[in-house]
């Protein structure tokens, strides 16, 4: 007998609805506060979605997670490797060219 020797991963039935679609695979999704469940939830979606793409648009992106975080919006999408970006700058260029070009 061994204590707690095997963990295992599993999904709970829940859905998901990006604010924007660009085309078919590729949404934005628009926050101004960046909730601790809107995090878990992206990253449970994309485990389950892979192909379908979330970029993440900011009102600030250098807003810490919470309160007394070190950590910043933007750092937490390079960490788990999310495309965003800040409002205060504007859409950026690459986005606008692959809403265009269809890539």
């Amino acid at each position: 007998m061994e204590y707690e020797a095997d963990t295992f991963e599993y999904t709970r039935p829940s859905h998901y609805t990006p604010d924007w679609k660009l085309r078919e695979g590729l949404y934005i999704e628009s926050k101004g506060y960046f909730a601790p469940a809107d995090r878990k939830n992206l990253l449970a979606f994309r485990t389950q979605y892979p192909k379908i793409e979330i970029l993440l648009l900011f009102a600030n992106s250098d807003n810490k997670l919470h309160r007394n975080a070190k950590m910043t919006y933007a750092e937490w999408c390079i960490a788990h490797k999310f495309r965003f970006a800040d409002f205060r700058l504007g859409i950026p260029r690459e986005w606008i060219k692959q809403i265009r070009d269809g890539t």
